[in-house]
């Protein structure tokens, strides 16, 4: 296994199944596209541990069930990308400490609630933001100063 591994693009190659529980032993991995394949399955409950994560791209693609309370474990991450699966339930207000956070994309899921979380004072701010949650499409959110 190439535990130094920094950048992993696995973008359109067509692949299906779950994540490996092994994916989180890559501790230096910053860049993360695992986009528009057909990947099954929620992100495994220590996915946080990936704690050098910059960005993660996982759009279009079958994932499923609630998005782990550890994604908030992710301090350095800038970009977010989880439109285009099936992800539902609530958004966790830990993903609100990821103070780094400038573009986040949630939607075409099934998210139910959660959205306000990105906007408490201290919260993240984003340059970006897009997810239909509660039926709602959000613009972009110009940040604010604080």
């Amino acid at each position: 296994m190439m535990i130094n591994l920094t950048t992993n693009s696995l973008k359109e190659n067509s692949l299906s199944g779950t994540l490996p529980s092994t994916l989180t032993m890559l501790s230096d991995l910053e860049y993360l596209d695992l986009s528009r394949n057909d990947f099954r399955g929620g992100l495994m409950e220590n996915f946080g541990d990936l704690s050098s994560l910059r960005s993660f791209r996982a759009e279009k693609n079958s994932f499923t069930g609630t998005l782990p309370k550890s994604l908030g474990n992710l301090v350095l991450l800038k970009n977010l990308k989880l439109d285009s699966n099936g992800f539902w339930g609530s958004v966790p207000e830990e993903v609100s400490s990821m103070k780094e956070l400038t573009h986040l994309w949630l939607n075409d899921n099934g998210f139910t609630d959660g959205m306000n979380n990105f906007c408490l004072e201290g919260g993240p701010s984003l340059a970006v933001f897009y997810s239909d949650c509660l039926g709602r499409s959000f613009p972009p959110i110009v940040p604010q100063e604080h």
